[in-house]
């Protein structure tokens, strides 16, 4: 057997029908290729497993079948089959080259299984989760236990999507099968609300497949856990410090180091209370930072404090924080993310300022509809002009319009001043 033609009337085996690297991927292949399973297959059995089909094979039990090739190389690379018996189908269609892709393959290539989170998981313990996964190594004791290489930034699964809307399968098994007239009008929200979901889900793909091309971009050039990390932190769009129990910097990202003006070489191992906060607050912000390396404040509470950039101006900040322990928890960090404030203060500051210069009148006014006089709350009445000049910034010149000077003045009317 040499192509997927020779496979007509040959006894095959898989995994499971709902397996997607022992079934469904070779389906795909063997669909686009003219042959019906059902049809042109002499018998075709799933044996729960990918060992179970390969060993099957090899021992004659059936003349070909398919499995995941994560499984067919383990075997490989632990001498427990040869490639020399067996032959790898590989259509004329599907081209990997393998710097793409190593391993034997007769199928078209998908993402693997993602780590998901579920609705009611807090985002910091994701966050948390995310980055210990994407931070594991080969030789982890966690990578070991799982068989796994690592973890990633989840692939575009339209792929997955694709072959379940070829093969008519999950939930695409009606696919094409009804109007989509008909279907918008039994399920129009749901329609709308999956579309909305569906642009989402897409556009996160898209982001984390350039996030997930950054990544491996960066991995190329970083080895040690601790630069993995860096990175991270360095995409935040707030300053992340962390602060030993001895008061000296551990950790400082791009953005700290933006806010005050020094190199990461700068202020790592020094005392941060000591070099970077203004000297009038140093000995509040210790014993500050004394409650909560003991756990004597809450942790949701945040606080504002200066601190002092290399050209010795203050710069306000927003700070909020989480107690970091070892194993141990004798020697605890803290974890103080900040925001840069000072322009929003100071903004705050200017408005608070132009209020109060601002004086308002309002209700109703007591005007005397002959000589225009104002009664106060007090009961005395006075001028317009002198009411408002005591309660506003307000300030009057008088002079007399070209109606009034031809009432009472009439003889200075067509004189060209009071034209």
């Amino acid at each position: 057997m040499h192509n997927l033609k020779d496979l007509v009337g040959k006894r095959f085996v898989a995994v499971d029908r709902t397996s997607l690297g022992g079934w469904q991927a070779a389906w795909r292949e063997l669909k686009h290729g003219g042959i019906d399973p059902d049809k042109d297959f002499k018998s075709i059995m799933f044996l729960g497993s990918h060992e179970s089909v390969i060993h099957n094979v090899l021992d004659s039990g059936a003349d070909a079948g398919t499995a995941n090739s994560d499984v067919f190389a383990e075997l490989l690379r632990t001498g427990k089959i040869n490639l020399k018996d067996f032959r790898i189908i590989v259509p004329e269609w599907v081209t990997l080259n393998k710097d793409e892709f190593s391993y034997p393959v007769s199928t078209r290539l998908y993402p693997d299984w993602p780590f998901s989170k579920l609705r009611k998981t807090s985002e910091d313990l994701s966050t948390k989760v995310a980055i210990a996964l994407l931070s594991m190594n080969p030789d982890d004791e966690a990578a070991r236990m799982a068989d796994a290489h690592g973890w990633s930034y989840p692939l575009n699964y339209q792929s997955v999507h694709e072959l379940k809307k070829e093969l008519k399968i999950g939930s695409y098994k009606d696919y094409g099968k009804i109007a989509m007239s008909d279907i918008y009008k039994k399920h129009k929200m749901k329609i709308l609300f999956s579309i909305f979901i569906f642009c989402a889900l897409l556009s996160a793909s898209i982001i984390l497949a350039y996030l997930y091309r950054e990544t491996i971009l960066v991995k190329n050039r970083l080895r040690k856990e601790k630069e993995t990390a860096q990175k991270y932190l360095d995409v935040a769009g707030v300053l992340l410090l962390i602060i030993d129990c001895d008061q000296r910097v551990v950790l400082l990202n791009k953005r700290g180091c933006g806010i005050l003006g020094f190199s990461e070489e700068e202020v790592i191992g020094k005392n941060w209370f000591d070099n970077f906060i203004p000297q009038k607050n140093v000995n509040e912000m210790k014993e500050l930072f004394a409650k909560i390396i003991t756990g004597e404040i809450d942790q949701d509470k945040g606080f504002d404090s200066p601190v002092c950039n290399k050209l010795g101006e203050e710069r306000s900040i927003s700070w909020y924080y989480t107690i970091l322990k070892d194993e141990d928890s004798t020697r605890p960090s803290v974890l103080c993310s900040g925001e840069d404030v000072t322009e929003r203060n100071n903004l705050i500051n200017r408005l608070k300022s132009a209020l109060s210069e601002v004086k308002t009148l309002s209700g109703l006014l007591p005007i005397c509809s002959h000589c225009k006089s104002i009664r106060d709350d007090k009961g005395y009445w006075s001028r317009l002009e002198a009411y408002i000049s005591r309660r506003t910034d307000a300030e009057f010149t008088h002079s007399i319009c070209p109606e009034c000077v031809k009432e009472f003045y009439p003889d200075l009317s067509d004189h060209e001043d009071f034209s």
